[in-house]
């Protein structure tokens, strides 16, 4: 039995299939993720790895080459690249396309752990960076308030981690402004007098806080990084720290030191209108509605904003707008597509009932294609949508 007769004898089940299809192809038509461009890059991962005082030669040998060994036997690796230089070593390691970069990612975390052993002692913990080309924000906010400290802590400790529950939101990006430091101004005469060295205070600083990095002690032109017990609210507490015994006396680090919370020095700005701002960037998922994500992270900033008065929200950029437009004019562009192929059938046939079965049949089509398109995971994009208008023309 032919097609046509199956359908005649069947009509019924044809209806049905017919209205499932068009059911199933609008709901689809509404869910499909949008973005402006397809992600056309090459899943790329990237390992830093920092080795202080380490000539190039030797990052070479003892870091980047036994990073590339285990990287290039990873499964779905197509290239394996490294650059060495002083004191600091970048391995860059390319997938091939289809391969997940969040799994990529996992895969070279892992294999940096099974030689980490026997890489040298005095390297940094090797940093992992992923790369797509979704890694540009679709929302960049910023925040201002009487003090930036404070405000910075706010975005780091409350907005951002909000807004990464918002669904879609894969990292919420904080800069600009001042990070909350705790500054140990060493007094030299003080040193002297009790034959100390800024060593023993930075070591006893050291022995009694090791949990997060907190700020530096400044003697003269020279700094050092300690690590202090969370972010206390006054500097008290480092002040009792204890120094070794000088002539019977236990000196506490008050007694040669001067320390307070503040600001770091600023290793990133962000302006909004002329004033300096925290940015808060927030980035997408890479299988996520650039427009939704967009509009439920605006939601969430507006009930963020109401809870906190004092601070200005403003949005600096956006992409759902650009992409909403863009997107929108190529589905104007393929419904008009449809339209005039259906005249065109419909004058070319010379029959209204030809022409009519045709214009119907046409649009059920391309709803049964943005259904396929959600079933296999394909988004809503430029070129997508144009492959759908030359579709449109081929069947005319």
């Amino acid at each position: 039995m032919s097609m046509p007769g199956f359908a005649l004898d069947n009509r019924h089940t044809i209806y049905a299939l017919s209205l499932g299809v068009l059911m199933f192809g609008t709901l689809a038509y509404f869910a499909l993720p949008i973005q402006l461009f397809p992600d056309t890059a090459p899943p790329l991962v990237n390992v830093l790895t920092s080795y202080p005082g380490a000539t190039a030669a030797d990052v070479a040998d003892l870091v980047s080459e036994p990073i590339e060994t285990e990287c290039a036997s990873l499964e779905g690796v197509a290239r394996v690249a490294s650059t060495s230089q002083d004191g600091l070593s970048l391995v860059e390691v390319e997938f091939r396309y289809g391969v997940s970069v969040d799994l990529a990612a996992i895969d070279v975390q892992n294999a940096l752990t099974r030689i980490r052993a026997g890489l040298p002692a005095g390297i940094a913990d090797p940093q992992v960076l992923k790369f797509s080309t979704s890694d540009r924000p679709v929302l960049t906010v910023g925040a201002r308030g009487e003090d930036l400290v404070s405000v910075r802590r706010l975005a780091e400790d409350v907005l951002a981690p909000e807004i990464q529950r918002v669904p879609g939101v894969a990292v919420v990006d904080v800069f600009g402004g001042h990070e909350p430091e705790i500054s140990v101004q060493v007094d030299r005469t003080a040193l002297e007098a009790y034959r100390l060295t800024i060593g023993q205070v930075a070591a006893a600083l050291q022995d009694h806080n090791v949990s997060l990095p907190a700020g530096q002690i400044r003697s003269g032109g020279t700094q050092y990084g300690f690590r202090v017990d969370g972010q206390p609210d006054h500097p008290g507490g480092l002040a009792a720290v204890p120094l070794p015994v000088v002539g019977g006396r236990q000196l506490k680090v008050g007694d040669v030191a001067v320390i307070a919370v503040g600001g770091a020095e600023d290793l990133s700005r962000f302006h909004v209108a002329g004033n300096p701002a925290i940015a808060l960037q927030v980035f997408k998922q890479d299988d996520a509605n650039t427009v939704a994500v967009v509009e439920a992270a605006r939601a969430r900033l507006a009930e963020l904003a109401a809870q906190y008065p004092d601070v200005v929200f403003s949005e600096a950029e956006e992409s759902a707008s650009f992409t909403r437009q863009v997107v929108g004019n190529m589905l104007e562009s393929v419904w008009q597509a449809l339209l005039l192929a259906a005249v065109v059938i419909f004058l070319f046939l010379g029959s209204w009932r030809r022409g009519l079965v045709v214009a119907v049949s046409m649009p059920m089509s391309f709803l049964l294609t943005f259904a396929v398109m959600l079933l296999l995971g394909i988004q809503v994009d430029m070129v997508t949508l144009t492959a759908i208008i030359l579709a449109v023309g081929m069947v005319v």
